[in-house]
């Protein structure tokens, strides 16, 4: 926590403002307790003051017994019943004006006899301590306690204190009605007999709560005339108050009311009884008597500082709970004194639940000083009133064993006033006692954990979805069930209400069980970022079987398509896609905050056409005869190599090549989906060669010329002719050239029968010669 300050120019001049102390706690008086088998529940007066989670203390601060007769024994404790008694526990649900602890109580309160408060702090890990912090003063019904809860370090770096914030002192009077030698225990405020006594742990009527008997811890009241009132008690007693008026020879309460009558002044606030683990308030002091208006309240009896931590880092600050000093004059002032004046109030309780200090730290629950009085009336100084008494110390408190080296303590009890004019004479006032150093005090927590039943389900991360969720919700453990808030619910009064939400959303449900127990239980729904919508286009997709089709998707990070089968990559947007029998394809896209969505694409598939060929023959050599290949199972065909076929786009056709050939026929069905089917062609080689056996070389341009015909299969080296004795008369090796009759010199030649020879190869590189005889004729 920063320090703030403000700065005010004034003529030059700066002021310096401090912050104001600090008060973390928040308080309420109980007004209903139940510890039962369900549940402890407390009725509160001011609820919305309180968190669940909250770490509470929970006091009795009043309802002892005390003994009311009119004696010397007034206002002892006869009975602390619950007076006292503390505990620490932590607020687990509200409702309403009751909340509801985390664990059962292990001690008793009285709530109806007795005055029980709640005080509540935040729990922290470490918390820095660097301004004052303080506590509300008790106020009759709550106030009066500091309390801190801290599970690591406490920083101390400022002081805590709640000096002056216990029970309260005796109220003046401001009575003109005059008496004296007054020496009972108790009166009621209509003739001014008695003075107010100081607030205790007990509580008396209003006829009662005027005189010098003390009330249990609150000190007595001065009675008249002009007595001094008592100082407060708690671990060590408060101081008797001062004694009447005195006037030697003057009117009145005179000399010759000797003691033990003038000894009336108020009794000290009982000490108080520490041995069972309780924690009291510091009590009040009584307040002085008076008739000239000049009487003063008693002093404020310090609070009750609860300190949990694990290490303490003190820093040389102090924690303090002293007891308020009686408010006094400084001189003899006309209408100060003049009359009795107030006890001190006593020391306040410092409890130390400190595992480990580093530093020292100063505590300091000492008791308040008893007033002085000062007489106006007669400058001789021959006249005494009864100054107050001292307040007694108050308590420390730790858990450990031993009293711990890293603090120093002090429990001094107050000093009595005194009549300075009268060389300080006590006249008969006393001061408190020192009050008490603990150890092994217990800080005592709820015992047994309250049985949770109310299941409301696990809390669910979920992804938006288009137009909204709906989700069932499983509550258990009850017979009743009671959803908050009811947005989107089908019914908020059943265990399995359906949710339907677009945003994140917390539900509690309040579950009453077959015993009237309640108890809730939370789910949080959380809806991702969104909505996500993923796209796959086109939507439709027809063609034929084997045939390659491109899928596309957008709107999202990732994707994944199911099943993979067919598609060249099955983890990106835009895969391939070779048609099968499939007829679906989804793609699941996922975003970056791991939501997904999914899209459909439909695939119509075509059958390819059943393709047969079938032939007549599976042979051709180079005759004139050809092979007939005929196709089915299609609409229309197309042949290659189309070269050798005679009907190359018909469903049969003729096919003559000259080789082994491969024939491919390519048939495509009505959905326009094509196929094929093969055959072989075998091409068997057979030489044919053709000549004429005669020729008329007469220059009419009719067959002038013989040559030789190759049909197939032979390729020619040489075509020579021969007469009849043997000569060469021609010789070639081109095709194309025939004989025109004539010899190599260019003479015709005779008429008659010539020999050929014709050379070459066939296609498997072998030699050929062909031989045989022709007429020459004219």
């Amino acid at each position: 926590m920063k320090r703030f300050f403000i700065l005010v120019a004034i003529l030059g001049t700066t002021f310096s403002i401090k912050a104001q102390t600090k008060i973390i706690n928040a308080y309420a008086q109980i007004l209903g307790m139940t510890n039962g088998a369900c549940a402890t529940i407390l009725s509160v007066d001011s609820p919305s003051l309180f968190d669940i989670g909250d770490a509470v203390l929970i006091v009795q601060i009043k309802g002892a017994f005390i003994d009311s007769s009119n004696t010397n024994a007034f206002g002892n404790i006869t009975a602390y019943n619950n007076v006292g008694n503390f505990e620490f526990n932590e607020i687990v649900s509200k409702s309403g004006t009751n909340l509801i602890l985390k664990t059962k109580l292990i001690k008793s309160y009285d709530i109806i006899n007795g005055t029980v408060q709640l005080v509540a702090v935040k729990k922290r890990k470490n918390y820095d301590l660097n301004t004052e912090h303080s506590c509300l003063g008790w106020n009759g019904k709550k106030g009066g306690v500091f309390f801190i809860d801290v599970s690591d370090s406490l920083f101390l770096n400022s002081n805590i204190n709640v000096t002056a914030k216990g029970f309260t002192g005796g109220e003046v009077l401001l009575s003109t009605a005059f008496s004296c030698n007054r020496r009972d225990y108790f009166y009621s405020s209509i003739f001014n007999e008695g003075a107010h006594k100081g607030e205790g742990i007990s509580s008396i009527s209003i006829n009662k709560i005027y005189g010098r008997g003390k009330l249990a811890n609150g000190g007595g009241g001065g009675n008249d005339h002009n007595c001094g009132g008592g100082g407060g008690g708690n671990g060590g007693a408060g101081g008797k108050g001062g004694n009447q008026y005195f006037y030697p020879g003057g009117p009145g309460c005179t000399e010759v009311d000797v003691a033990p009558f003038i000894a009336m002044g108020g009794l000290g606030g009982q000490s108080l009884d520490y041995s069972v683990n309780r924690v009291f308030l510091g009590g009040g002091g009584g307040a002085g008597q008076g008739n000239d208006r000049g009487e003063k309240p008693g002093g404020i009896g310090g609070g009750i500082v609860f300190i949990k931590c694990n290490v303490l880092i003190a820093n040389n600050n102090s924690i303090i709970a002293n007891g308020q000093n009686a408010i006094e004059c400084s001189a003899a002032v006309v209408g100060c004194q003049d009359d009795g004046t107030g006890g001190g109030g006593a020391g306040g309780s410092i409890l130390l639940d400190v595992a480990s200090y580093i530093g020292l730290v100063n505590v300091t629950a000492n008791g308040g000083k008893g007033a002085d009085c000062w007489v106006s009336k007669d400058t001789k100084s021959t006249r005494q009133v009864g100054p107050g008494g001292g307040g007694g110390g108050g308590v420390i408190g730790f858990s450990s064993l031993a009293i711990p080296p890293g603090t120093v303590n002090s429990v001094i009890a107050g000093l009595n006033g005194v009549n300075p004019q009268w060389s300080n004479d006590p006249w008969g006032s006393e001061k408190g006692s020192n009050g008490k150093l603990l150890t092994n005090f217990l800080f005592p927590e709820g015992s047994t954990s309250i049985t949770r039943f109310a299941q409301a389900g696990n809390d669910t991360i979920i992804c938006p979805q288009v137009g909204g969720i709906s989700l069932p919700l499983l509550a258990s453990g009850g017979v009743l069930y009671s959803w908050s808030p009811s947005t989107g619910l089908s019914n908020a009064t059943i265990a399995n209400p359906i949710a339907t939400i677009s945003n994140t959303i917390t539900y509690v449900v309040t579950v009453t069980d077959a015993n009237d127990c309640i108890d809730k239980d939370t789910i949080t729904i959380t809806v991702k970022p969104g909505p996500i919508d993923v796209i796959a286009f086109p939507k439709n997709i027809t063609g034929c079987l084997g045939t390659i089709a491109q899928l596309n998707a957008i709107g999202t990070k990732s994707y994944l398509w199911q099943p993979s089968a067919g598609l060249d990559d099955d983890k990106i947007s835009n895969p391939k896609l070779t048609i099968s029998g499939i007829n679906t394809y989804v793609v699941i896209g996922t975003d970056t905050n791991g939501c997904a969505d999914k899209d459909t694409v439909y695939i119509t598939s075509f059958p390819l056409p059943n393709i047969k060929i079938s032939s007549d023959n599976s042979i051709v050599d180079c005759s004139e005869k050809a092979v007939v290949l005929t196709a089915s199972g299609a609409l229309s065909y197309q042949w290659t190599p189309a070269i050798y076929c005679e009907m190359p786009n018909a469903a049969s056709t003729k096919v003559r090549p000259p080789a082994t050939t491969v024939f491919t026929v390519k048939g495509i069905n009505i959905n326009g989906c094509e196929a094929e089917d093969t055959i072989t062609v075998f091409y068997e080689g057979k030489t044919v060669v053709k000549i004429p056996n005669a020729f008329t070389p007469n220059d009419d341009n009719i067959n002038d010329k013989i040559k030789p015909i190759i049909v197939c299969d032979f390729v020619m080296t040489e075509f020579s002719i021969y007469n009849r004795w043997g000569n060469n008369v021609f010789i070639t090796n081109d095709g194309n050239q025939g004989w025109d009759g004539k010899s190599t010199d260019g003479k015709p030649c005779e008429l008659g029968v010539y020999y050929y020879y014709i050379k070459g190869k066939n296609s498997k590189g072998e030699d050929v010669l062909l031989k045989g005889d022709i007429t020459m004729i004219r």
